[in-house]
């Protein structure tokens, strides 16, 4: 259980707030919340529903599916207890349940009794909502979601063979990949890998990615990633890299870091030239920071229909919160978030703001990696010094970095062993991006394909002069991005 939520409770009882709203959807443990309350003043504790009616351990009151008929028999009972409410949002548009609830409060205050209720977003108007406090259950801590593992096994094994074949530091991996999901959403993910085949494996862990993937892409923002690069596969950028490498002691340590005065990084802006390994970058550091990945896609934000848009948007950063400790990856941020002054109507303006305000302000530990290729179309408010942690410049690579993309992709597709001067090959791919080089060794690949010979200098060499690179077409473009970036940013390699 968490400890600080229960200790926020019962301040809030010896407040005399006697009725609390529990704000979650996870009845499981709202129930197990009030149910501890309970035990910790020795009383005894009733649950409701709508279904149940009144129960007291697994004993039914006769005649109490009815909200009225429950709150008046709390209302008359001379004896003390703790209640939790199920599902009970929607009574409180009822203006008789709402003068019932006004008449407990006095009723409540003279004992230790308590009432608690569930229902995410539930609306309170005066007089009801200076009588009722209101507290947001937090999403479960890892050690909830381990002991919630341990109860699935010992339930299921009562029934069926479960076998535990799983390493402590793979089990501590499978936990942290179920953050960010309620106890019920983690409960039918774990229920269902174990009975799948009877046994908790390391090849659980995949299971357990691609069901919290299938959940979060439901709401249509944010696609989840599972990023296998790491810097490894970054050539240069080496001031890029020492920045975050900085920033990574956070990650593993943060209870230290936090003594320290420091605060979880709020994120980088990566300014550079298209194909510069900008996006590459967002899924390196999520692998080598082992933080979740997700990313938000612009194209999938704006709506035709009023209001949806920022609906979406605020969506996407509450489950961002609620995913946290992650790394969001905003791709092109222009696309997303470019102004557009009143075209259209001022929601260009609305996001802008609304994204702004959230990394001002965002409670959980999210971490933004924002990519941009054209800074005219960002709004000033972007650029200003403490919006992110820094910005960097990604420049095209030099000499060195050109030569070490080459074998970098020469390796990826197991031709390491050809005998290449890549020292020349490199010089050949002046003002070439990572990306042009690597679809240069592409197009190579199916040129010797085609023709079924085998890859040689000349082969490279020609698709080389055969391809146009950016810097010659918008040579002017890119030559202005860097004027820019001269004083305005960080030298990313």
């Amino acid at each position: 259980m968490n400890d600080k939520i229960l200790n926020e409770i019962l301040v809030l009882l010896r407040s005399h707030y006697h009725i609390i709203n529990i704000e979650t959807v996870d009845d499981d443990r709202a129930y197990a919340i009030a149910k501890e309350v309970a035990e910790l003043k020795n009383l005894p504790f009733f649950e409701w529903s709508v279904h149940k009616g009144l129960m007291k351990m697994g004993d039914a009151f006769l005649d109490t599916q009815d909200i009225l008929k429950v709150l008046t028999y709390i209302s008359g009972t001379i004896d003390q207890g703790v209640y939790l409410l199920r599902g009970f949002k929607p009574f409180l548009e009822n203006t008789e349940v709402q003068s019932h609830l006004i008449s407990l409060v006095d009723r409540l205050n003279n004992d230790e009794s308590a009432l608690f209720f569930t229902g995410k977003g539930a609306h309170l108007e005066d007089p009801l909502k200076s009588h009722i406090a209101s507290l947001t259950l937090p999403l479960p801590t890892e050690n909830e979601l381990l002991k919630l593992l341990k109860q699935i096994y010992q339930d299921l094994s009562q029934k069926n063979k479960i076998e535990i074949n799983i390493s402590k530091k793979d089990l501590e991996v499978l936990i942290l990949n179920l953050k960010g999901l309620s106890l019920f959403e983690a409960k039918k993910i774990l229920t269902m890998v174990m009975v799948e085949d009877g046994i908790l494996s390391k090849n659980d862990i995949q299971k357990v990615i691609e069901s919290k993937k299938r959940l979060i892409e439901k709401e249509g923002v944010l696609e989840y990633y599972t990023p296998e690069e790491s810097f490894a596969d970054i050539a240069s950028l080496k001031g890029l890299k020492d920045w975050l490498k900085k920033r990574q002691y956070f990650i593993e340590k943060p209870d230290q870091a936090r003594k320290m005065g420091l605060d979880f990084p709020k994120g980088i802006l990566l300014l550079g030239v298209p194909g510069t390994g900008k996006s590459l970058c967002a899924k390196a550091v999520s692998q080598e920071w082992r933080l979740p990945l997700l990313r938000m896609d612009p194209a999938k934000l704006y709506s035709k229909y009023i209001g949806e848009t920022e609906s979406k948007f605020n969506k996407a950063m509450q489950i961002s919160e609620k995913m946290s400790p992650l790394i969001l990856w905003i791709d092109e941020i222009e696309k997303a978030f470019a102004s557009s002054g009143d075209s259209d109507g001022g929601l260009s303006q609305r996001i802008i703001g609304s994204f702004l305000s959230w990394m001002q302000e965002r409670k959980g530990d999210v971490f933004v990696i924002a990519t941009a290729n054209d800074i005219t179309k960002l709004p000033p408010e972007f650029l200003r010094k403490g919006r992110f942690d820094e910005i960097f410049f990604v420049d095209l690579p030099d000499q060195d970095s050109r030569k070490e993309i080459l074998k970098i992709h020469l390796k990826r597709r197991n031709l390491s062993y050809l005998n290449l001067e890549l020292d020349e090959l490199a010089m050949l791919m002046e003002g070439f991006s990572g990306a042009e080089i690597e679809q240069v060794i592409i197009s190579a690949l199916y040129s010797t394909l085609s023709d079924d010979v085998n890859i040689t200098h000349s082969v490279l060499e020609k698709e080389i002069t055969s391809t146009n690179p950016l810097s010659r077409t918008y040579g002017e473009k890119i030559q202005s991005l860097r004027n820019w970036a001269k004083t305005r940013t960080v030298s990313a390699n």
